[in-house]
């Protein structure tokens, strides 16, 4: 955490734990027992309640500013959600979307300033608790869909050629999501780059088969298809997947 630039450290991943949990609804009162689940799960220790008022405690005597507020029934954390990374992600992320349609170029720019608050894996730091098994992979998904988003207007705008090697790695490590691997496809046949886009298709397949034992989807198989009549449509197709997710969200390699 920092405040007005100064970086303050919290000790104990459980003072982080709780400092997170408080920060994913800040400006909003978290019950104790929400707390309680999202530190300890379902079967918080007999002293969790005297426990639980410690760590507000001692995360008193280092957040200043009177930050961390009582209230009935729990405890809020005083800031607004703005100045809390992922919130301000999923806030930037929204606007983006309702921008797609009348101006992808603003939604572009509003993505890549969402993508610019991504500080790598989150909460790698809070131990192996319930909060991070729950909260963890739901924001890497997040990433991950809006990153797909991002490639997504930028295809459509024409930037195949800056995206591509981009897209590579991405599809690289995360070589399961299906989103992905549909634009890394579209924007090698953009760049001329033919027999690329028929091989990654077929390298795509074979590790679907085995490592899920299931053939690509719909998209896919369609967009290969394509590819091998040379459909003129596909220079100009548009590559969002509305309402069509990734099947594997969180695949990487190795």
């Amino acid at each position: 955490m920092d405040d007005d630039g100064v970086l303050i450290p919290i000790g104990a991943p459980m003072l982080r734990a709780t400092l997170a949990a408080l920060a994913l609804r800040a400006g909003h009162v978290v019950p104790v027992g929400e707390l309680m689940d999202q530190l300890w799960g379902g079967r918080p220790p007999a002293t969790a309640g005297a426990t639980l008022r410690n760590y507000i405690k001692r995360l008193r005597k280092v957040i200043p500013k009177d930050r961390i507020r009582t209230e009935s029934g729990g405890y809020r954390l005083d800031v607004e959600p703005a100045d809390v990374d992922v919130l301000r992600f999923r806030e930037l992320r929204a606007c983006a979307r309702a921008l797609t349609g009348s101006d992808p170029q603003a939604a572009a720019r509003t993505l890549d300033a969402a993508l610019a608050l991504w500080r790598g894996t989150p909460f790698t730091d809070l131990g192996d608790g319930p909060l991070r098994s729950l909260e963890q992979p739901r924001l890497e998904d997040l990433y991950l869909a809006t990153v797909e988003e991002r490639f997504a207007i930028g295809l459509d705008l024409g930037e195949h050629h800056v995206l591509v090697d981009e897209i590579m790695v991405m599809s690289q490590v995360y070589y399961l999501r299906e989103r992905l691997l549909h634009q890394l496809i579209v924007a090698l046949y953009r760049c001329g780059r033919t027999a690329e886009a028929l091989a990654a298709y077929r390298s795509a397949r074979k590790r679907l088969v085995a490592e899920l034992g299931i053939e690509p989807g719909m998209h896919l198989r369609k967009l290969e298809q394509a590819i091998l009549r040379s459909d003129p449509e596909l220079a100009g197709e548009r590559s969002g997947w509305a309402g069509v997710p990734s099947r594997a969200p969180l695949q990487r390699a190795g």
